[in-house]
């Protein structure tokens, strides 16, 4: 990973470390969650995708894994409806609505998903 201007790469050391090190903020989102989340990290740098990108798709989905309360690989359809429907409820900027969305169709779509 290199730094950049806004040093990412140890931005995303440091979120990597708070998920695996089970930091206070991180103790809720499960084992199952965590191990996925780990995978998914594996399967977007192996899409060569910058640390910039990377850091955006993991700070986003730990959010999401923070809002539910089963391992993400288990929600069925209609629990990711109702996950969708919950961030249009929440107090975000459009934007930020639409960047929740993608890391989870990005989650969910990526082939072998983790």
């Amino acid at each position: 990973m290199t730094d950049g201007i806004y040093k990412n790469s140890s931005r995303v050391e440091r979120l990597l470390e708070r998920i695996k090190g089970e930091a206070e903020d991180c103790r809720d989102i499960g084992e199952k969650n965590r191990e996925d989340f780990l995978k998914f990290k594996d399967k977007i740098y192996s899409q060569g995708l910058s640390d910039t990108r990377v850091y955006f798709y993991l700070q986003r989905l730990w959010m999401v894994t923070k809002w539910i309360d089963k391992p993400l690989l288990e929600l069925s359809r209609e629990d990711l409806e109702k996950l969708v429907g919950a961030i249009h409820k929440k107090d975000y900027s459009e934007w930020s609505k639409h960047d929740y969305k993608v890391v989870i169709r990005k989650f969910f779509l990526l082939p072998e998903a983790p």
